[in-house]
């Protein structure tokens, strides 16, 4: 078979139309990458700014717990040292009390060795005679506590020495209670 020009003429225009399809062809898919490449590249951007803020909101989250546990903590280990100092408070009060009470116990007992003891079993007589309307019974100095212990029937007067102690620490309470606030 023999090739004429106008064949050939022919096969280079189709070639020449197939090569300028391909080329479209070529330029569209290229364009077509390029959008694609450029839409994930900023899909994937997004998804990292995403990604960092929703990390940013939960690191502030965790921050934001942590302060509110901490300062719960603190609250309760403040109030944990408040209540201890306090109970302290309380238990060396209460011992200074108690050794108070022992003092004037001890004091008013010693009164039984005071030359002036015998006056004051007298007026002590004396008062609790006057609490009732007919002569009452009279112990005097009797031991271990003495001071006096009157009676008629069923009721008594109590003025012993650790009898006369306790209304005194019972009349200073309020003035004690000053003293500790």
């Amino acid at each position: 078979m023999t090739v004429t020009s106008s064949t050939c003429a022919t096969t280079t225009r189709a070639n020449d139309e197939i090569a300028a399809v391909r080329r479209t062809l070529l330029a569209d898919a290229r364009a077509d990458a390029e959008r694609i490449v450029a839409t994930a590249r900023q899909e994937a951007d997004d998804m990292i700014h995403t990604a960092v803020d929703e990390a940013d909101a939960e690191v502030e989250q965790e921050r934001r717990r942590s302060e509110l546990t901490a300062q719960a903590y603190s609250n309760r280990v403040l109030a944990r040292a408040r209540n201890d100092a306090r109970a302290d408070v309380l238990r060396r009060q209460e011992a200074l009390r108690l050794e108070l009470v022992d003092r004037v116990r001890a004091a008013v007992l010693e009164l039984r060795n005071d030359p002036r003891y015998p006056a004051l079993l007298d007026r002590l007589e004396a008062l609790a005679e006057g609490q009732f309307e007919e002569p009452p019974t009279i112990e005097r100095d009797r031991d271990p506590n003495g001071g006096v212990v009157a009676s008629v029937g069923t009721r008594h007067v109590d003025y012993t020495l650790p009898a006369i102690a306790d209304r005194t620490l019972d009349a200073l309470s309020d003035e004690a209670v000053r003293l500790w606030t």
